[in-house]
């Protein structure tokens, strides 16, 4: 299985399994599929991405991430306390990521969900979004 039908999968299975808890939309501001759930619900959205998205880094452990972790969470303005951030495994062409990010009010979590290409891979970037929307049934 390549890293594109294994990203695919991975997307629907994410918002199949937590199509209860969570009600997606597109965020044009990062590019990433969004959705806000509150604070009860947490455990459940973290097992489920947790199955897929392996490697967590917060405020304390991101210094020791990869470079091009570093650089992605550093266009979403870095890791603040509570914030995590979640990847898929690095060494294939694509992999996935989620932001965590709690708000302040205590009670709700937004969870940004994109692909990262590390390569110039044979698609175009807009025809991989257009893709990956659908997969979150955002198309």
């Amino acid at each position: 299985m390549n890293s594109e039908t294994s990203i695919a999968n991975t997307c629907q299975v994410i918002s199949v399994t937590l199509e209860e808890q969570l009600q997606w939309k597109w965020d044009s501001r990062f590019e990433t599929a969004l959705a806000e759930f509150q604070t009860v619900d947490q455990e459940i959205v973290e097992q489920a991405i947790g199955q897929f998205l392996t490697a967590v880094w917060d405020p304390s452990t991101i210094d020791d991430a990869p470079e091009e972790i570093q650089l992605i969470v550093g266009q979403f303005g870095g890791l603040m306390p509570g914030q995590r951030f979640f990847h898929s495994d690095l060494s294939q062409e694509e992999f996935l990521f989620a932001a965590w990010w709690p708000w302040g009010n205590g009670t709700t979590i937004s969870l940004r969900v994109a692909p990262c290409m590390k390569q110039d891979v044979n698609i175009e970037p807009e025809q991989k979004m257009e893709e990956f929307r659908g997969w979150f049934g955002l198309a």
